[in-house]
C-alpha cells in the first residue's frame, strides 16, 4: 500500500492506518491560481492530519483561500479546483469530496475506472437536468463551483464511504489528465510500478499543443 503524487498542486502521504490525497488546479483566466491551488492543498491535508473528514478538509481550503483572496483585495477573482481523498484502511473505507472539474477514479484489479465524483460545470448541470450538452461547444467546461468562489454551493461527496478491497487503486487527476486519457487508457496504466509518473507519460506522449497541467496522485491499497 502506498501513495504516490506527481505535480506540483498535489499531495499524497500515508500515516499510520490512513493514506490522503489531493488534487489542486488553479483556474484559468482567473488571478494567481497557482497560489490559489498551494493554499488549498495545504489546508486541505492540514485538516485531513488533525482528523477531519474531505467535506471539512474541502471547507478549510475554502476558508484559507477566501481569506488570502480576500486580503489581496482579489476575492471572487481567483480560484482553483480541489479534491480530496482519505482511506482508514483499519476498516478499508473510502471518503472524499470534491469541487470543480479535478476527478476522483477508482479501479479495482481486472476491472475499469470507476468516476466516484461529478464535474461542477455548465455540461454537467445541463446533463442533470435532461438536457443535451452537445451543442455547448466550449462554454460546456465553464466551472460552477471552486474553492475561492464567494458562495460555495455545490461540493460532490459519497453518499456513504466507499468499501475497498486488496489492490483497489484510488486516483485523483486534474482535467489535464482526463481530458486526454480515457478511463480505459488511465486503467491500463494502474499496475505500472509507478502509475502517477505513467500517467503523466502518457499525457505528455499525446504531444497536445498547449497542454493543460496534469496532475495526479495515486493512493494504492
Amino acid at each position: 500500500m502506498g501513495a504516490r503524487r506527481y505535480q506540483e498542486d498535489a499531495f499524497g502521504y500515508g500515516e499510520g492506518p490512513n493514506l490522503y490525497g489531493a488534487v489542486a488546479d488553479g483556474m484559468g483566466g482567473m488571478l494567481m491560481g497557482a497560489e490559489a491551488s498551494r493554499i488549498a492543498v495545504e489546508a486541505a491535508m492540514g485538516a485531513l492530519r488533525g482528523g477531519g473528514t474531505p467535506l471539512q478538509a474541502v471547507m478549510r481550503a475554502q476558508e484559507d483561500v477566501q481569506s488570502w483572496a480576500r486580503g489581496l483585495g482579489i476575492l471572487g477573482l481567483t480560484g482553483t479546483t480541489l479534491s480530496v481523498a482519505a482511506v482508514d484502511l483499519s476498516c478499508g473505507l473510502l471518503d472524499w469530496a470534491s469541487v470543480g472539474d479535478s476527478r476522483i477514479y477508482l479501479f479495482r484489479r481486472g476491472g475499469s475506472m470507476e468516476l466516484l465524483s461529478r464535474d461542477h460545470t455548465v455540461a454537467e448541470a445541463v446533463r442533470a437536468s435532461g438536457g443535451d450538452p452537445a451543442s455547448l461547444g466550449a462554454e460546456g467546461d465553464l466551472i460552477t463551483s471552486f474553492i475561492g468562489i464567494e458562495e460555495l454551493a455545490e461540493i460532490s461527496i459519497p453518499e456513504e464511504p466507499v468499501r475497498l478491497e486488496k489492490g483497489d487503486v484510488v486516483l485523483l487527476v486534474s482535467d489535464g489528465v482526463h481530458r486526454v486519457l480515457s478511463p480505459a487508457e488511465m486503467a491500463a496504466l494502474m499496475d505500472r510500478e509507478d502509475p502517477a509518473s505513467a500517467l503523466m507519460w502518457a499525457v505528455s506522449s499525446k504531444g497536445i499543443k498547449r497542454q493543460d497541467n496534469a496532475t495526479a496522485v495515486v493512493l494504492a491499497i
